[in-house]
């Protein structure tokens, strides 16, 4: 079968559902095809698509927008012989539904919190399957009357090839600033956005007391420097790690740490779960959907009593401005066990 898949195409987490998504149909005897929306950012990453790297792919097309125009699908389509598209996070359900119309079998999904009651009736009327990959987005499309069948996320190769590396002795080099002794943290800051609880996250490690105890606070591009910069400043064991990685990169840091430090105030799905798994690494995060869901049920028993740091239920609108303050975890940061997930080389 030959498959469309629609999405942005560089380091986010879209594109790597998306790049992950191509490989398992490939894999499966199916032929794919990338259709690349351009970001609608404004900077130096506006309009990007990638083409190095991981992203280094054939069959890959640039969409001229991010609101695709209805003859660039239906050429890309037909230029392809494409039967199946599938679209991830992608409202333009006019278009997709007069793809619908015209034969094209359509599939999707969206980041549960921002897909509203409003958008309902048209995303049915465009697409045949409409699936989750966590049971609140699950349960969350069955308030709207959606049939939404279940899709459980897994674990890439690419994932477990770094998990492999780092078990044998190929740490990155930020992890071993505190010798072998050091018990290294790591938060996937990611963007910086609203999900993010930098500022408890930071607090509750300073009051965490050990000199063994070593973070790394990865982020994607600088936001909030003034108070990380102090916060660095005040605290020799935090490293913070500015930097858009490339692929290899950025695993080789993550499976080289141990333990993932990792409370959000809700996820679209996590990636940084289902990476933190692969790496076999004991995951601090908070006792809510999605972060405690179906990728922790496969973590040894021994790491689920660290899953305290909690941090209220709300909505979880994308905008949202709440600065609500996690319980402290302090107790929980020294409570961590003293052997590392990968032997310290």
């Amino acid at each position: 079968m030959k498959v469309g898949i629609v999405t942005k195409w560089f380091n986010r987490g879209q594109a790597f559902v998306s790049r992950y998504i191509r490989d398992a149909l490939e894999e499966a005897g199916h032929e794919t095809f990338i259709l690349a929306r351009p970001t609608r950012d404004k900077g130096p990453m506006a309009a990007h698509v990638d083409r190095t790297g991981v992203w280094d792919q054939p069959g890959v097309t640039e969409a001229s927008d991010w609101e695709v125009p209805m003859e660039e699908y239906e050429r890309w389509i037909a230029d392809n012989g494409i039967e199946v598209v599938h679209w991830d996070n992608c409202y333009q359900h006019e278009e997709i539904a007069r793809l619908r119309e015209q034969g094209v079998k359509t599939v999707g999904r969206f980041v549960w919190e921002m897909f509203s009651p409003e958008d309902a009736e048209p995303a049915k009327r465009a697409y045949d399957v409409l699936y989750s990959m966590t049971r609140c987005e699950q349960e969350r499309y069955a308030g709207f009357g959606i049939d939404s069948p279940y899709v459980q996320w897994g674990l890439h190769k690419e994932l477990l090839e770094a998990a492999e590396k780092a078990k044998h002795g190929e740490r990155h080099p930020r992890t071993r600033s505190g010798g072998d002794d050091a018990v290294v943290y790591y938060f996937p800051g990611a963007l910086l956005g609203p999900r993010k609880p930098h500022k408890e996250v930071v607090e509750a490690f300073q009051a965490a007391r050990g000199d063994n105890l070593r973070l790394i606070f990865k982020a994607q591009l600088e936001r909030r420097m003034k108070y990380l910069e102090k916060a660095a400043a005040e605290d020799p064991r935090i490293e913070l790690v500015i930097d858009d990685m490339e692929t290899a990169e950025h695993l080789r840091l993550f499976a080289g740490c141990d333990v993932c430090l990792g409370p959000s105030r809700w996820e679209g799905l996590g990636l940084f779960l289902y990476e933190a798994v692969a790496f076999e690494m004991p995951q601090i995060t908070n006792d809510s959907p999605p972060m405690n869901a179906a990728p922790l049920a496969t973590m040894p028993r021994t790491v689920l009593p660290l899953l305290q740091a909690q941090l209220p239920n709300g909505p979880a609108p994308s905008a949202a401005k709440d600065n609500t303050q996690t319980q402290d975890a302090r107790g929980i940061i020294e409570s961590t066990p003293e052997s590392p997930a990968a032997p310290k080389s």
